[in-house]
């Protein structure tokens, strides 16, 4: 059975209902996509000399304060990702991976290691050398969330100067500022879409109350 990394989080992220909801996924029958190459999670990049040669030259570009920062991104992230700035792929849990193992091309049909074929394209994509590929995240986590939500003001900054109905005085500044302050506020980035979300309650049926508002993961809501 495939372990999903989307179980993987740290603790402060670990009891949000919202949080969870979204992060949930069918893995039924799917191995990780180490099991299914028989590669443990915790093999050392020692165990063979390819694998001993790329840690040697991860470890030039890669100093242990940046390990610990794209260990700390997947926490955040809530998910695996692969790094092109220093090749690696990066844990929630182990952190960033020295081996990246290939995917012989037999094992790359339909149903393999419960994989749908697009997966394991995705996964192990060509271009790559079938090497194991996670999704590529190349910018801080807390950059994309200011930059979905700075996006977001921008669109209701644009309706200054109009009427929402013909009743009504035109939009000010601090009309429209309120306005997405007060609609952002039951919201947060959802990583995985790359798009805002609003919040329900546990039930999914209502809004979000504030005690479960307040365990949704901070880096993830309106900074600004």
């Amino acid at each position: 059975m495939k372990k999903s990394p989307l179980n993987h989080c740290s603790s402060d992220m670990m009891h949000s209902e919202a949080w969870n909801s979204m992060r949930k996924r069918s893995v039924v029958g799917k191995k990780s996509p180490l099991e299914m190459l028989g590669v443990s999670r915790k093999a050392s990049p020692l165990n063979d000399m390819t694998a001993q040669e790329n840690a040697a030259q991860s470890e030039i570009a890669l100093t242990q304060k940046g390990r610990d920062s794209l260990h700390d991104q997947a926490m955040k992230f809530g998910y695996p990702f692969f790094s092109s700035k220093y090749g690696v792929n990066v844990d929630p849990e182990d952190g960033v991976l020295d081996v990246r193992p290939v995917l012989p091309e037999d094992k790359m049909y339909e149903g393999s290691g419960g994989y749908t074929l697009e997966e394991l394209e995705n996964l192990y994509p060509k271009n790559e050398g079938r090497k194991l590929t996670y999704k590529v995240e190349d910018k801080p986590i807390e950059d994309l969330v200011k930059n979905a939500y700075t996006k977001r003001l921008n669109k209701y900054m644009g309706n200054v100067g109009k009427k929402k109905h013909p009743m009504l005085a035109a939009q000010t500044e601090e009309d429209a500022r309120n306005e997405f302050f007060a609609e952002s506020n039951s919201t947060m980035f959802n990583p995985k879409t790359g798009e805002i979300e609003d919040l329900t309650n546990s039930s999914g049926d209502g809004a979000i109350s504030e005690d479960e508002l307040a365990k949704v993961p901070s880096h993830l809501r309106n900074p600004l």
